[in-house]
């Protein structure tokens, strides 16, 4: 990292003296390149850290559900018992759990606008556990007894070997390797500059098409314009935002409509995502994808042999400006509804064709846009295609969360899902099945944790949605029925009618899956274990995480029992699924975990 040295050593001496260290500093001057460089080498000591960014979550009420997602503390464990142990209905409950023990480092990147929800959380937190540390950035500090704060410096631009210099001499030659710069008149770009990274790096590459002192010439005219503008604003955000005004006006017409129309992806996005945001397709996309590139306002990366794109946070700031001067934003929301409903649809259409990995892989990235998506059509509801867009997606981003065991995530979802959906129409056939599925994992989900009144309403639109002739004929209206029924010993009647001879083999094992736990709650092992195995062989995708889960519990059964030995080989066959589907953690050297998630999904308030 050019010119962080002395940062880096300073920050990693606070953190050995004090529990609570913020990097403080404007946008565009490093603090999140810095907290990872700090990060990687506490982790490479053998510090277990955690890594969470934050720049997706804009409200507060979010905060302890995308950290405690991020740190994995909704994941359920299995009991003797083979069922999933419950889940805390407040996930702060358990986030100490997950940080406590050894030495820990705990990062949380771009908490500004969570600023007073992170002090809280922060400081409940190393006051409950000493050997904690957590390393913040943020353009605010805390506030807190505990924080020491690192004001981050920009970097120095005096002098031709300054570091200013060298970042953008740097990017300057990976653009344009023959690019004649001149070593005074780069350090005097880099002084108008401040020394803000971020800003010389755009400013760099304008060195494909200008030279130096035309980059410079064309800045000292920016500079004029945003004084004359707005005289209150600090120094450095104008120089940031002249240059990113700048490389704006570089760009033709299709690179402005990429840019003010994908800015509102919080996680990135696909070339799939673009162009259902920007109605754009083929070379055209690509073209203007290429030159928010060339001009650095975007980044290609790769998630799981994907390509995917992503701005920064202070051009998706500038890119929503433009997207709302325009008039465009309504439009943009709309059009990134319709491509989380298709994504969705195609997803759950595939299920039973494609393997879980695969289809894991897909979702994984957009999680974060999906919940953007809902969270703004549950706000909506029920205008428009709101509706159509909530019972679309909430069980598809419901399904991902309990698969990796975030049943907390789905709760909470769950209780808003429901309290906005309006009454479901009983002839809308085409929107049946997704209703319904919305309703069954909600209900799911709000059971375990005791919200009756969740429960009820979920409960009467099921009774809406059911369809008795179908009942023995889907899996999906066979559990309608189930929850549409008022008492057990009526459930009951549906599971072993259910199993009659001749029903549809997704039916029995919807009906074997309820009857196996059943009777294992009851005691009888041996009718459990038949019924677990056969299961196992109705479900006919042994890749799959259904099927991993009911080996799981093969695999308890028969450790109830004492045949420990043949309980190994469902577990081991199904150890490679469990981990492709939840996620692998990444071990640095040192052999400690060093997470680095994005985080923000849990719902806050209406109207966030």
């Amino acid at each position: 990292m050019i010119g962080r040295d002395l940062d880096v050593a300073a920050l990693t001496d606070l953190l050995d003296a004090h529990s609570v260290v913020t990097v403080q500093g404007p946008g565009g001057v490093g603090k999140t390149s810095i907290a990872q460089v700090v990060g990687d080498r506490l982790a490479a000591g053998g510090t277990s850290v955690h890594v969470v960014l934050l720049a997706a979550v804009r409200a507060e009420a979010d905060l302890i559900g995308a950290v405690a997602a991020a740190l994995g503390v909704g994941e359920s464990d299995v009991r003797t018992s083979s069922l999933p142990r419950p889940f805390a209905p407040d996930l702060s409950e358990r986030l100490g759990d997950a940080l406590r023990g050894g030495d820990t480092l705990l990062i949380l990147d771009n908490c500004e606008q969570v600023i007073d929800a992170c002090a809280q959380l922060v400081d409940s937190l190393v006051g409950a556990l000493p050997d904690l540390r957590v390393l913040v950035t943020s353009r605010s500090p805390l506030l807190i007894a505990a924080e020491q704060v690192y004001q981050l410096p920009v970097l120095p631009t005096t002098g031709d070997d300054s570091p200013g210099a060298e970042l953008f001499t740097r990017r300057a030659r990976s653009v344009r390797p023959d690019a004649v710069l001149d070593p005074a008149a780069v350090a005097d770009l880099c002084g108008q500059l401040d020394g803000l990274p971020l800003a010389i790096e755009l400013a760099a590459a304008r060195i494909r098409v200008m030279s130096v002192d035309e980059i410079a010439a064309g800045l000292t005219e920016r500079f004029a314009l945003l004084r004359s503008a707005d005289r209150t604003a600090p120094d450095r955000h104008r120089t940031l935002e002249a240059v990113i005004d700048w490389s704006w006006d570089l760009l033709d017409d299709d690179a402005r409509v990429a840019l003010r129309r994908t800015c509102l992806f919080p996680n990135g996005f696909t070339v799939a995502a673009a162009a259902a945001a920007t109605g754009m397709r083929g070379a055209a996309l690509m073209d203007a994808l290429q030159a928010l590139g060339d001009q650095s306002l975007l980044r290609a990366y790769d998630l799981d042999g994907r390509t995917r794109y992503r701005m920064l946070e202070m051009v998706r700031e500038f890119g929503e400006a433009e997207l709302v001067a325009a008039g465009e934003r309504a439009e943009v929301v709309a059009a990134m509804s319709e491509w989380a409903r298709d994504l969705c649809d195609d997803v759950r259409g595939r299920y039973r064709q494609v393997p879980d990995r695969e289809l894991v892989a897909e979702v994984v990235g957009d999680v974060e846009n999906l919940v953007w998506v809902l969270r703004q059509a549950v706000d909506d509801a029920p205008r428009g295609d709101a509706v159509e867009t909530v019972v679309t997606v909430f069980p598809v981003i419901a399904v991902f969360w309990a698969s990796r065991g975030l049943h907390a995530e789905a709760a909470a979802w769950a209780v808003r899902v429901i309290d906005a959906l309006p009454i479901p129409r009983r002839d809308d056939e085409r929107l049946r099945e997704p209703w319904q599925l919305t309703a069954v994992v909600a209900a799911a989900h709000v059971l375990p944790v005791g919200n009756l009144r969740s429960m009820a309403r979920a409960s009467w639109m099921l009774r809406r949605l059911t369809r008795p002739d179908r009942t023995y004929l889907d899996p999906v209206d066979f559990l309608v029925a189930l929850l549409s029924t008022r008492r057990m010993p009526a459930a009951y009647r549906i599971v072993l009618r259910g199993l009659q001879p001749g029903r549809p083999d997704l039916v029995r094992w919807a009906a074997l899956s309820i009857r196996f736990n059943i009777r294992e709650n009851i005691g009888d092992l041996d009718g459990a274990l038949r019924d677990s195995i056969e299961v196992a062989r109705l479900a006919g995708r042994p890749d799959s995480f259904t099927a991993a889960m009911t080996d799981m519990t093969t695999a308890s059964l028969l450790g109830q029992r004492g045949q420990w030995g043949a309980g190994v080989g469902p577990l081991r066959a199904h150890r490679g699924t469990i981990r492709r589907t939840r996620g692998r953690r990444r071990r640095p050297a040192g052999g400690r975990v060093h997470r680095r998630v994005t985080a923000g999904s849990r719902p806050a308030g209406r109207g966030a």
